[in-house]
């Protein structure tokens, strides 16, 4: 398949998103778009799949995002560097601890609960707490209107 052909059937993938009305439905396409992450990868390069040994199970998508992290009633400038429907790399000026529990404004999603679950040269690596599905497909537009601008 060319890589025309992968942009489409990406592209077709993403739109069934819209077209969603369930949670389940909603769980359902993102692990199908899992499923095609290799046809991302070979269209688009800015999105990054899960590797063997990766606890990700979410594609994620590099991106420079200015934000907002709220810990304790204190906010906190940060910037998102990568972002998927699970969590989020994100550089903050802000001593957080692993395992803090801190409120990440999103774009287009709005404010996430989320977990510090790990920090890195790159920053600090946060797991959403129950993200609402409206926030979840909130995010999945994201990833749309940043691949078809």
């Amino acid at each position: 398949m060319t890589g025309i052909g992968n942009a489409a059937t990406l592209k077709l993938a993403l739109e069934r998103l819209d077209e969603t009305a369930s949670g389940s439905a909603l769980d359902t396409t993102v692990h199908a778009l899992a499923e095609i992450r290799r046809l991302v990868a070979e269209v688009l390069m800015d999105i990054e799949t899960p590797k063997d040994g990766d606890r990700r199970r979410d594609m994620r998508m590099a991106q420079t995002a200015i934000s907002t992290v709220r810990k304790d009633g204190a906010l906190v400038d940060c910037v998102i560097t990568d972002l998927s429907v699970g969590g989020a790399l994100i550089d903050a000026d802000a001593d957080l601890e692993i395992q803090s529990e801190i409120e990440v404004d999103v774009p287009r999603a709005g404010p996430v609960r989320a977990r510090v679950i790990g920090r890195s040269p790159e920053g600090l690596h946060i797991a959403f707490l129950d993200p609402t599905e409206a926030q979840r497909k909130a995010i999945l537009d994201g990833f749309t209107a940043l691949l078809w601008k």
